[in-house]
C-alpha cells in the first residue's frame, strides 16, 4: 500500500526477512534483489542504489569479483559483508582498488559508493581526471554502512576519463560496494515501512 507522501507500507502478516526487489527505470539499473528483516511491532528500513545509465565504473557493485579493478596488496572479494547483492570489494591494510572509465558530456560527475568498516577504520578515495586526482578525501568507517558522494567540481559536458582509487589508510578492514561515477547529483527517495 503506498500514499500521497510517497511512503509505502508492506504488511508482513509475520516476522522475518524478506527479499524486495525493485524494477529497472528511466535509464537506471537495479540491484539484485535487497533483504529486509522485520519483527513485531517494528518497522525496518531498506536503501535501494540505482545504478545511473552514465555510470562509467564497470563491475560496480563487485558481483564479478574483481574484474575491471585494478588491486594490489590485501584487496579482496567479501561475500559476507555486502550492501547489496553477492560481493563487495574488502580492503586490509596496504590494500588498494582503481578503475578508470571515460565519460562523454557528463554533467557535473560525481562519485556515489557505499562503506563500512569491521570496527574503525578509514579509506584514502582520490576521484581521477585525465591525469590526476581532482579531488582526494579520506573517508572514515564504522560498523554501519554509509554513503558517500564527492563531487569531482567539473561542470557541465565533460568528455575525459574519469576514475577512482580506493586506498585503505588506517584500522580495521573497510568493505566498499555500488560504486558509481555519473552525472549528479540525482536523488530520489521512496521510504518503505515494513509491518506485521
Amino acid at each position: 500500500m503506498s500514499g500521497n507522501g510517497g511512503n509505502f507500507v508492506l504488511a508482513t502478516g509475520a516476522d522475518g526477512t524478506f527479499y524486495i526487489q525493485a524494477n529497472d527505470f528511466g535509464g537506471f539499473t537495479a540491484p539484485p534483489a535487497a533483504p529486509a528483516s522485520t519483527t513485531a511491532a517494528s518497522v525496518g528500513q531498506l536503501t535501494i542504489t540505482m545504478r545511473p545509465p552514465d555510470d562509467v565504473i564497470s563491475n560496480y557493485d563487485f558481483e564479478a569479483g574483481l574484474v575491471d579493478w585494478a588491486v594490489a596488496g590485501a584487496a579482496t572479494v567479501s561475500a559476507i559483508e555486502t550492501h547489496s547483492g553477492a560481493g563487495s570489494l574488502a580492503l586490509g591494510s596496504g590494500g588498494s582498488a582503481a578503475q578508470t572509465g571515460v565519460a562523454a558530456a557528463m554533467d557535473r560527475p560525481l562519485l556515489s559508493f557505499w562503506h563500512k568498516s569491521a570496527g574503525d577504520g578509514s579509506l584514502t578515495v582520490e576521484f581521477l581526471g585525465e591525469s590526476a586526482p581532482i579531488q582526494t578525501q579520506t573517508v572514515d568507517s564504522t560498523g554501519a554502512w554509509q554513503h558517500a558522494i564527492i563531487e569531482s567540481g567539473l561542470g557541465d559536458g565533460y568528455s575525459g576519463a574519469l576514475g577512482v582509487q580506493f586506498n585503505h589508510a588506517a584500522g580495521a578492514d573497510v568493505f566498499v560496494d555500488e560504486v558509481t561515477i555519473a552525472s549528479g547529483p540525482r536523488k530520489t527517495f521512496l521510504p518503505l515501512i515494513l509491518g506485521n
